[in-house]
């Protein structure tokens, strides 16, 4: 029972990073694509 919890609690953990590393990963992209449509912008 001990190792159940455990196992549901490393889980758990494993799963909310991955959802922290999704979300930091859409901010980045989001971040790229106005460095791209600046750039873009200045080179017209």
């Amino acid at each position: 029972e001990n190792v159940k919890d455990c196992h549901k609690e490393m889980a758990d953990a494993v799963l909310s990073q991955i959802e922290l590393v999704k979300e930091t990963m859409y901010v980045q992209e989001e971040i790229l694509a106005l460095c791209f449509n600046e750039e873009e912008r200045l080179n017209v």
